[in-house]
């Protein structure tokens, strides 16, 4: 006997602003699939969906329905609440993730009943656990709820420290069928791999960005799960729903080296054959890591360079160029494709830009870069940005805050300006002969790397870039 029904989706919208979310890029939402695991184990009933079935929900009768909102799905999220209580005003609004936990004031919408701050699973079983009558308001802990027509916030959740104790996401095989991993994601492994599961070794990140709100939902300091738990849960993803290639949702991967080799080690122990992506940091100095990551299946690493050496301090980010430069070289001639994040912040200058192009250029020369992301800084809420740049944002609302567009005033360039440029920067790129040359270069010294340079070469076509 299940006790109450429950939705648990994620949001995907095509369109937000400037930026255009493919449709064909879906990936399963991890968080919502380690709410429904402790769900579950509480005795209710759990349906995951990777987007909104309205028609489903009118069959269903849940009792909640809970999504994880972005901070560009802002109006989306209230827009959703609203059809969600026209079909049934008892159903029980529940919103979390990065935004409301930055932004608790999205409580104040009529149609939204509780926001989860930070870390969900204590809560939402709490949570659950007040609406079933079994605990008092004022007991609950990482909880946002208007009271008076004001928001109040409840103390903090602690953050779990056992993440072993927790259960295995709950997986859905038609949400998985379709999860892809971004355009020249898919690997080294010779083969484009259909589809991808996220999956989680550690929570939590060190450093002090100012543009990130990565803390607010997992703190500073970082927690791991045991290798051998990560590894078992990889191994019955892949036999179940044929699973070969994995997204890492660390913050760092790469932060401690005695753990990524342990668990470097325990996928080789027992035999997998798959492929991962991982974000990685280009200062962390222990450079042993990376050919121990490489004979354990990782094909692609996601680098948040985000500027120039003086400019990234202004950001929050530390590291030195001898020692970024050295890493993305080493990983190179270990067959691993490297994507660069490059972040345009409001401190730019023409001088800057430069620099940007300056750097770019030398580290595709060298052959550093394989792919290139280019984005604008954003102040998401309950970040330094948000606390510095307040009240002095280009637009209303959140719809297009989605790294896409300028929302921070540069003194140096007027918004179409800043757009323009970065295109450029873009095209110079993917453009050039010397990044031609590096690609012919790189598939002769790894031939089982055509099939994602094909992936992203398409990608890159579609946008007009190559």
């Amino acid at each position: 006997m299940f006790g109450m029904k429950i939705v648990l989706a994620g949001l995907i919208q095509h369109t937000a602003g400037d930026a255009v979310m493919h449709s064909v890029e879906y990936t399963e939402h991890l968080g919502i699939g380690c709410l429904g695991a402790v769900l579950q184990g509480a005795g209710h009933e759990v349906i995951l969906q990777n987007y909104f079935d309205l028609a489903q929900i009118k069959a269903e009768r849940p009792d909640l329905i809970g999504f994880s909102v972005m901070t560009f799905q802002d109006s989306l999220a209230r827009r959703l609440a609203q059809q969600i209580k026209a079909i049934n005003a008892g159903i029980t609004v529940v919103v979390g993730g990065p935004h409301p936990s930055g932004y608790p004031k999205i409580t104040l919408d009529p149609n939204i009943d509780f926001a989860v701050i930070g870390e969900g699973e204590r809560t939402i079983v709490e949570l659950v656990e007040y609406l079933e009558g079994k605990r008092e308001l004022k007991s609950l802990r990482g909880v946002a709820y208007k009271k008076e027509n004001k928001v109040f916030i409840a103390e903090p959740q602690p953050f779990i420290q056992d993440l072993d104790s927790l259960p295995w996401p709950v997986r859905n095989a038609e949400i998985l069928a379709i999860s892809k991993t971004n355009p020249g994601e898919y690997g080294s492994g010779g083969e484009v791999q259909p589809n991808s599961a996220q999956i989680y070794y550690s929570r939590g990140c060190p450093f002090g960005c100012n543009f990130c709100n990565a803390t607010l939902m997992s703190g500073k300091i970082v927690r791991y799960r045991s290798p051998e738990k990560v590894v078992q849960e990889m191994a019955y993803i892949q036999k179940k729903f044929d699973i070969h290639h994995f997204t890492f949702t660390d913050l760092t991967f790469n932060l401690n080296a005695s753990r990524v080799i342990a668990l470097c080690e325990e996928i080789k122990k027992q035999k997998l054959d798959i492929r991962w992506f991982a974000l990685v940091s280009p200062v962390i100095k222990d450079l042993s890591i990376y050919p121990a990551m490489v004979s354990a299946g990782w094909s692609r690493g996601g680098w948040g360079l985000e500027t120039t050496v003086s400019m990234r301090r202004r950001l929050g980010k530390t590291g030195d160029w001898a020692t970024i430069k050295q890493t993305l070289e080493l990983c190179d001639g270990l067959g691993v494709m490297n994507r660069i994040y490059i972040m345009l912040s409001p401190w730019e200058t023409k001088g800057d830009i430069a620099e940007i192009q300056a750097m770019l250029r030398e580290l595709v020369e060298e052959d550093c870069i394989d792919d290139l992301k280019i984005t604008f800084a954003i102040p998401f809420p309950g970040t330094v940005l948000w606390h510095q740049w307040k009240r002095r944002f280009l637009t209303e609302g959140f719809s297009r805050w989605t790294t896409e567009a300028p929302i921070l005033p540069n003194a140096n360039f007027t918004p179409e300006e800043y757009k323009q440029i970065r295109a450029e920067l873009s095209n110079q790129f993917f453009s050039s002969d010397v990044y031609r040359r590096h690609c012919e270069n790189k598939i002769k010294r790894f031939p089982h790397l055509r099939d994602p340079f094909e992936n992203l070469w398409n990608s890159l076509k579609s946008q007009g870039l190559f």
